[in-house]
């Protein structure tokens, strides 16, 4: 089959599998909201929506929102140039908070685990799609060419600071929605919320729900009959 034939097939079942994941989670995020729920909010962050539904007050959603919010500007975008993803990517050295050191180095172990099939350095294979503006589906050669930088340097982090190769771009899509769920629950925590649930595009956080258990239908698998189930036991901070 022409590569670039399954490079299409590739990114419509990417979308399907991006849909599935979407609405599953929609599906989830009104079935599990705490039963005693006294406030609930929403905003648009991280290009797509973020919702927070827990048995708190109005000021304790909107302190998950604004902390979201705060997060991706000052740190996880790409697109505002003051953030600390952006500064990486002039090249340059940068100092990173504690948290920061800490997401980074864990995407890091995350990728060698995967061989590379994770990888937090694709900034610039993902622009060939050009999403932001008009997606279209870039030249096999392009995508080869945007892949060999990672054969000839990474990003390299020591003692609080990180410094990326020439060819690179840190691009934090993968994992930035995770990140949020993380922040979410740190916030949540500190301002004593034990019951809630936030979900930032199909990402989910969920927090105690007087550890009850639930199964999970996952989005099958392409080549499969069958739906896998997955079942947990509690939620809890």
């Amino acid at each position: 089959m022409n590569p670039f034939a399954r490079l299409s097939k590739r990114v419509t079942v990417g979308l399907l599998a991006a849909i599935c994941l979407l609405l599953l989670s929609l599906i989830i995020f009104d079935a599990l909201r705490p039963p005693d729920e006294t406030a609930r909010a929403n905003a648009f962050l991280m290009g797509t929506v973020a919702e927070v539904q827990l048995a708190g007050s109005e000021e304790d959603a909107q302190a998950v929102l604004d902390s979201l919010r705060t997060a991706e500007n000052q740190t996880l975008s790409r697109r505002r140039a003051d953030s600390v993803v952006s500064r990486i990517n002039t090249h340059a050295q940068v100092e990173l908070s504690s948290e920061m050191e800490g997401w980074l180095l864990a995407l890091q172990e995350v990728s060698e685990a995967s061989g590379g099939a994770f990888s937090l350095l694709l900034g610039g294979l993902s622009d060939l799609w050009n999403f932001d503006l008009e997606p279209t589906l870039p030249d096999p050669d392009a995508i080869y060419g945007a892949l060999a930088p990672l054969l000839q340097g990474g990003l390299d982090i020591q003692q609080g600071s990180a410094q990326l190769s020439d060819g690179l771009l840190l691009d934090l899509g993968a994992a930035g929605k995770g990140i949020a769920c993380d922040i979410a629950k740190q916030v949540l925590t500190e301002r004593g919320v034990s019951s809630g649930v936030v979900s930032v595009g199909g990402s989910l956080f969920l927090g105690d729900l007087l550890c009850q258990t639930f199964i999970f239908g996952k989005c099958p698998d392409i080549e499969k009959d069958i739906m896998e189930i997955l079942t947990v036991n509690c939620f809890d901070f």
